[in-house]
């Protein structure tokens, strides 16, 4: 278990005078349990090449605790939960079952279980962009690269990374004429897509992303902790429940 490890890693800390030890686990298992802010610092910790690890992701068997997907089917549908991808499974079933074992502690810090949700919406969205790389079928295109975000669009297309959260909400508000040749691929392809329309729109693109990335992502990321109440609010907006369809839906 996580806890474990932090335990190991405080434990040799105390003992071994001479030493120091930053983690300690089954590197793909670190790397697995990460947030994407932390992924890039741990793979220059543990000497592993990006590549390497995105290898490790395709070919990993995902497991879904059975408790946590009928915690997740019960507001989804079966039908919903069906069409999401494994590792959302695992996502989203990871988080409501923690939250239905952590129950209501003010004195306890939530960003683990709104992280694990926020994972989940990472993980549909590259679904998407892997769509793109499929469809461009590896062509090349000019894009700006003083701009990080279409930058960050053409290093995936080359093998690497999907864009982050910030740079979708970018790269999805963009219009059919505008930005570069890469882009404006990128628009057409999104525009095609069933529920092209919604992911453009400003519902989505600019208020939905900006809210998961400043009220549920940030700050448990970095130096804040998240609310119960909080927690609950990013599960309801990103899974939905019987009354109302989430964002990752």
């Amino acid at each position: 278990k996580p806890a474990d490890a932090d335990e190991l890693v405080h434990l040799c800390n105390r003992v071994l005078a001479t030493r120091h030890v930053d983690v300690a686990g089954f590197a793909a298992d670190l790397l697995w349990a990460s947030g994407e802010e932390q992924q890039g610092s741990l793979l220059s910790v543990l000497g592993i090449e990006e590549d390497q690890w995105l290898a490790w992701t395709a070919s990993a068997r995902v497991e879904v605790d059975p408790i946590g997907a009928q915690l997740v089917t019960a507001r989804l549908g079966q039908l919903a939960w069906d069409r999401l991808l494994p590792e959302t499974q695992h996502f989203l079933a990871t988080a409501l079952l923690h939250l239905q074992e952590q129950g209501h502690a003010p004195q306890l810090d939530y960003a683990p279980i709104s992280m694990e949700v926020v994972k989940g919406l990472e993980v549909e969205l590259g679904r998407i962009f892997q769509g793109f790389r499929d469809v461009v079928g590896g062509q090349t295109f000019q894009h700006d690269d003083t701009n990080s975000h279409e930058d960050s669009l053409a290093r995936f297309l080359n093998g690497g990374k999907a864009p982050t959260l910030g740079a979708i909400s970018y790269l999805f508000r963009l219009r059919g004429g505008a930005g570069s040749p890469l882009t404006r691929a990128l628009c057409d392809y999104l525009a095609r897509l069933p529920n092209g329309e919604f992911l453009t729109s400003r519902k989505f693109a600019k208020e939905g992303i900006q809210r998961v990335i400043h009220k549920y992502r940030n700050g448990g990321v970095h130096d804040a902790s998240i609310s119960d109440a909080h927690c609950r609010e990013c599960v309801d907006f990103l899974i939905g429940d019987e009354t109302h369809v989430g964002l990752i839906v």
